[in-house]
């Protein structure tokens, strides 16, 4: 395999929810802080791990855009998260990863659709996630350090 398609959005949540600290300032007042080259530093360290243990040439970083068609046909796609709280870092980690590891957005469908459409493409891709959905793909998956073969 040559490329591997990353699972950005993976990714960009581990690492911006890793990296935030809380502090206890005492009498029940906490502050919640992170560090953006800490969030950078994660993203590095994983990525160059992951690149380097596929033994793929070169990578596409994939993320969700900020337009979902599922919304449209369905406006409660989803609507359990909207009351969960988001990493505070974690659009800078997406902007990391689409300046600095080949990220690539696709407006209108999410990370997961480009995965598959790219993966399944036959074209030398091989796809990394820990979403157990896209195991639902024929493709080749990268997965527990070794590369799965999926053909339906």
């Amino acid at each position: 395999m040559n490329t591997l398609l990353i699972d950005g959005d993976i990714v960009a949540y581990r690492a911006a929810t890793a990296c935030e600290q809380p502090i206890d300032w005492g009498d029940g007042h906490w502050t919640l802080h992170a560090f953006e080259h800490e969030v950078e530093q994660n993203i590095n360290h994983f990525m160059q791990g992951l690149v380097k243990e596929s033994k793929c040439k070169d990578w596409i970083t994939c993320l969700t855009g900020t337009k979902d068609f599922r919304k449209d046909v369905d406006a409660t796609y989803k609507a359990n998260r909207t009351d969960k709280r988001k990493p505070m870092l974690l659009p800078h980690a997406r902007a990391y990863l689409v300046n600095e590891w080949n990220g690539r957005i696709d407006e209108g469908i999410e990370a997961d659709d480009t995965l598959g459409i790219l993966g399944s493409s036959d074209d030398g891709y091989m796809i990394w996630s820990i979403d157990k959905d896209l195991m639902t793909i024929p493709a080749y998956h990268w997965k527990d350090g070794a590369m799965w073969i999926l053909f339906y």
